[in-house]
């Protein structure tokens, strides 16, 4: 139900295009994706006017509503310097786009404007999407490689984890920590990045397409590689060498490296990317929980969900074990009260004391927080 929604609102979208561009063309398709989302029924033309000509009561909140959405653009796709890899740290580009607080805000302000319009209170309805990057199939793989694990433990983050060792010697199949990730509490995007780099884990893709059950059970998106950000050959040989599978319309690169290459594949192939995210503190780095086109210029752009949780976000954030508690309650609340979708990104190393040793937060603790409040 979840992925059918997006898939409806980015149909809407496409639809749209054809009369609608820029920032008309963003701000129609996430009043069509709230309205979708939340089972409602009104006319996206006629709450699109009312916000334009700021007619009702609360020409304030229409205003900034306006004002975000305009500003999107420049959070999303970064401006100033940006590295090889097209990156913009997300503290810049919420800096420059004005976009300071870590909350849905566009969500918010919608609500009360639909609020206004109906002289009731609009009924929400929050959803979750878990999406997972699929990085090894393999735990450590030799004595060599643990040493070294455990050294970059020491070294790098100042803690000893007997975990690893103990892990290490534990007899497991070499895809369960994937098959961990399988539920039907929930739905699942798995995000393979299909080639073996020196960049990025290893991992080769015939080893899923010959796993029947994987096949059964996976819908699955593309996450490309690190050389193939700047190459649209590449990026189309990843893409269909997904062709095997249920192959979603889902895509995600690596948080907050794009450019202008991957942006103009992601839009000519009409994926929806769940890139963006702040892989530093989590939450709502587009100030929305919702699946939305965002323009770019010339009426180019990407269709969007922001990824709100990812499993490594507190690690980088040295946070306390309450913090952590406290900061993902605080993002499932957000999206408990304004509706939208939890996207969650779990990584299937998260399972073992791999590249993210997520200690203190994890999984089943994740989605039984998310089952008490949806």
């Amino acid at each position: 139900m979840v992925i059918e929604k997006i898939y409806k609102a980015h149909d809407i979208f496409k639809d749209l295009r054809d009369s609608y561009s820029g920032i008309d063309l963003q701000v129609l398709s996430y009043i069509a994706s709230y309205r979708v989302c939340n089972n409602l029924e009104y006319n996206d033309l006629a709450i699109f006017q009312l916000i334009n000509q700021q007619s009702l009561d609360i020409d304030t909140v229409t205003e900034k509503f306006l004002t975000l959405h305009k500003r999107l653009s420049v959070s999303y796709f970064g401006s100033g310097n940006l590295d090889k890899h097209g990156r913009l740290k997300a503290s810049e580009a919420r800096v420059s786009a004005g976009i300071l607080k870590n909350e849905p805000l566009i969500d918010i302000l919608f609500k009360k404007i639909l609020e206004s319009y109906f002289d009731t209170t609009v009924l929400v309805c929050p959803m979750t999407l878990m999406t997972h990057d699929i990085d090894k199939v393999s735990y450590v793989e030799n004595p060599l490689t643990l040493l070294k694990s455990i050294v970059g433990d020491i070294v790098k983050r100042k803690r000893f984890y007997p975990q690893r060792i103990a892990h290490f010697f534990t007899k497991r199949s070499a895809h369960s920590n994937v098959l961990k990730l399988f539920d039907d509490q929930f739905e699942h995007i798995f995000l393979l990045l299909p080639k073996r780099s020196e960049l990025n884990s290893d991992y080769p893709i015939s080893f899923f397409s010959k796993d029947p059950y994987f096949l059964k059970k996976a819908k699955v998106g593309l996450h490309y590689s690190y050389e193939a950000i700047n190459s649209k050959k590449y990026l189309l040989k990843q893409f269909q060498s997904l062709s095997v599978f249920d192959r979603s319309r889902f895509v995600r690169g690596h948080y907050l490296r794009r450019s202008l290459i991957s942006d103009e594949f992601i839009e000519e192939m009409d994926l929806i990317d769940l890139t963006p995210c702040d892989s530093e503190v989590g939450g709502f780095y587009i100030p929305s929980s919702y699946p939305f086109y965002i323009h770019k210029n010339n009426n180019n752009g990407n269709f969007v969900l922001n990824t709100t949780f990812m499993d490594v976000v507190y690690h980088f954030m040295n946070a306390s074990y309450s913090e952590r508690k406290h900061l993902i309650q605080k993002n499932i609340k957000n999206i408990k009260s304004n509706g939208g979708i939890f996207v969650v990104n779990w990584h299937n190393s998260s399972f073992w004391w791999g590249d993210w040793p997520f200690e203190v937060i994890n999984y089943s603790y994740l989605k039984l927080k998310i089952s008490k409040y949806f």
